[in-house]
């Protein structure tokens, strides 16, 4: 999941805040927009697994990336490199610490709102997707906005 989301980093690094907050013809969506959403869908599976509440701090960041209002256009969105931080904040602060812990990836969980993933390992797999999903809407975003991206295969220079 990592790999992902730094493929993800690598799209957007290089835009500028005008092309952060294009939003596509007929959608609603804007990078920034996806970009918050793919955090704020980290934190909502890792408490399904968990139970933990993510932070209220964090929780607040993560408000504009809802599904509920994912189409809601946002006036501006942070910058490419305030997002990067939020989304490696999740990982390192939400992510990485609530799943360390756990033995059995194959241990069934409850799952509210009648989400079809009912294990440990099927919820990451969920992310996977999801992660894989919307990066291709923030590359097709970015066509749209009028640049190509070049995968550089960069690398998180604090990840181990």
């Amino acid at each position: 999941m990592g790999e992902l989301a730094e493929r993800v980093f690598d799209q957007i690094e290089d835009l500028p805040q005008e092309a952060m907050d294009f939003t596509a013809p007929k959608t609603g969506l804007s990078i920034g927009k996806l970009v918050v959403h793919l955090a704020w869908a980290e934190c909502q599976w890792i408490r399904r697994v968990t139970g933990e509440e993510t932070p209220a701090e964090l929780s607040t960041l993560l408000q504009a990336g809802k599904l509920e209002t994912i189409y809601e256009p946002l006036p501006t969105s942070r910058s490419a490199l305030e997002l990067i931080t939020l989304c490696r904040r999740v990982q390192r602060e939400v992510t990485l610490p609530s799943l360390s812990p756990l033995e059995d990836p194959h241990a069934e969980i409850s799952i509210q709102r009648g989400q079809l993933p009912k294990t440990v390992i099927g919820v990451l797999m969920h992310l996977l997707w999801h992660w894989t999903y919307h990066s291709a809407h923030i590359g097709l975003i970015r066509l749209q906005w009028g640049s190509d991206y070049v995968w550089t295969q960069e690398k998180d220079p604090e990840a181990s």
